[in-house]
């Protein structure tokens, strides 16, 4: 993400009809999202946005919508407006491996919350001895589908009272012709996930950029749950942790090359997120149906269908 475009935005705008207006989800200092210390997040890989330095142990709801997702380890939160646009809030960087320890959710996933409403709860001091950074993100997960028109200026803001994001929905795009690939070419490959956190924000968001170079459609299967890898939302929501065997599927010209930079990314260690063996809890695969298959296997193929 460019600063120079980011630094016009950080300043609040009137917001039109139609616009989505978020709020603060935490009350502490704003943090531009280029200076979140995270990649994923200060790079925009996972969707525009802004950060926040907490001085208050409480989340609420940023905005009336349903919770898609939240983390089994109660450090992040999804949650989808009435327009569609998916807004995650995640605190603190590498709280993933913190297993719970610090954080208190007070809502269920599947729920309706009206801005303003608690949604976590969270140990200051927990969180700022054992993490990376306390420095927590409001992130668009679907960014393809909003754009960020205005955003609150440096200094602080307050949880559930002060204007943090406006988003306004794109146009919708026309759809491409010939959108069939004349040979199709599908790929699959099962892994195991070894590290801490398993299928997480930031890997999710890796993948999710890296089979953007491919010509080739890719979801991510666990048990009778699938997700496409465009929706990090979905992702997250599948719930493979640590130890589960997931299938990745691509489909297209270049299906095998797609499967294979996501099997990377989500199995490869970037720092903060050196595994543990073994792990600490298996994630079991969701669905009776899904006992029946292989679970440790790793096999890889492709074919023309």
């Amino acid at each position: 993400m460019e600063r120079i475009l980011e630094s016009r935005l950080m300043n609040p705008v009137e917001p039109a009809a139609g616009d989505i207006v978020l709020v603060s989800p935490l009350t502490g200092p704003v943090v531009p999202l280029a200076d979140v210390p995270d990649p994923v997040f200060s790079e925009g890989l996972f969707g525009d946005g802004i950060g926040i330095d907490p001085l208050v142990g409480r989340l609420v709801a940023p905005c009336d919508g349903i919770v898609m997702h939240l983390a089994r380890t109660g450090h992040a939160v999804t949650l989808q407006t009435a327009e569609g646009a998916q807004v995650l809030v995640h605190i603190g960087i590498d709280t993933v491996e913190l297993h719970g320890n610090g954080f208190k959710p007070k809502v269920a996933q599947g729920a309706h919350v009206q801005r303003g409403d608690l949604l976590i709860e969270f140990d200051l001091d927990v969180v700022a001895c054992e993490a990376q950074s306390l420095v927590s993100v409001v992130a668009i997960a679907n960014s393809e589908a909003f754009d960020v028109i205005s955003r609150a200026p440096a200094g602080n803001v307050e949880a559930g009272v002060t204007p943090l994001l406006v988003l306004r929905a794109r146009a919708s795009a026309e759809p491409a012709a010939g959108g069939a690939w004349p040979v199709v070419t599908e790929a699959r490959k099962s892994v195991t996930l070894a590290h801490a956190g398993g299928l997480h924000a930031r890997p999710a968001a890796r993948a999710r950029q890296a089979v953007r170079a491919f010509d080739a459609r890719v979801e991510v299967r666990f048990g009778e749950r699938k997700a496409a890898i465009e929706s990090v939302v979905g992702l997250l929501a599948l719930g493979a942790g640590e130890g589960a065997t997931i299938e990745v599927v691509g489909m297209g010209h270049d299906a095998q090359q797609a499967v294979d930079a996501v099997v990377n990314e989500l199995t490869r260690e970037a720092p903060g997120e050196t595994g543990e063996a073994p792990a600490r809890q298996l994630s079991p695969v969701p669905g009776a149906a899904a006992s029946a298959q292989p679970a440790t296997a790793a096999s890889a193929g492709a074919r023309t269908l």
